[in-house]
């Protein structure tokens, strides 16, 4: 039976009662749950790929929307040269 770590740095050698698996194939198909676990994890990666993507959208739109106004509010009688 796996207890856990007994204390921190001490961790037990993996066998079989902490792995079900013997193969790779029998550790894809999750029991008959595969197709459910493999594509829920698909799902949230494309889920926060695509938040990343459109936070990085929004960054660049804003800044140049910043640099934009900051162009057209200049006053020209201010400006040094």
């Amino acid at each position: 039976m796996y207890r856990g770590c007994a204390r921190f740095g001490q961790a037990e050698s993996l066998n079989s009662e902490f792995m079900p698996w013997s193969s790779l194939s029998e550790f894809i198909s999750m029991g008959g749950h595969g197709l459910y676990v493999w594509g829920s994890y698909g799902i949230t990666l494309v889920l926060l790929g695509g938040e990343v993507i459109v936070l990085l959208k929004r960054k660049r739109d804003l800044s140049r929307r910043a640099t934009s106004t900051r162009l057209e509010t200049r006053n020209p009688k201010l400006e040094t040269l």
